[in-house]
């Protein structure tokens, strides 16, 4: 599913940081238990990702090397599922 048709089925994304909250709605709208067992296995994960966000904008400390490279291993996993709805089709704007 292409972010046109995405739209066209009444659709929209929230505009969040919340990675977890943005894989709940894709999995609302397609391969479900894909979606859902990613982000189950990956809970911990997505979490670090997120909160690496948060320190890295607002806050003086950021991440070991380790907890970087997970958040960066994890980033392109979730990227690859997306690509995987969307194909290389981007939402822009």
């Amino acid at each position: 599913m292409n972010c046109i048709t995405c739209f066209a089925k009444g659709y929209s994304f929230p505009e969040t940081h919340e990675i977890r909250r943005l894989l709940g709605v894709l999995s609302s709208i397609t391969l479900k238990d894909e979606v859902q067992n990613f982000v189950k296995s990956r809970r911990g994960e997505l979490i670090l990702l997120e909160n690496a966000r948060t320190r890295g904008q607002y806050l003086s400390y950021g991440l070991s090397r380790e907890d970087a490279e997970i958040c960066l291993n994890t980033a392109r996993e979730v990227i690859d599922l997306v690509r995987k709805v969307w194909g290389d089709e981007w939402c822009s704007g």
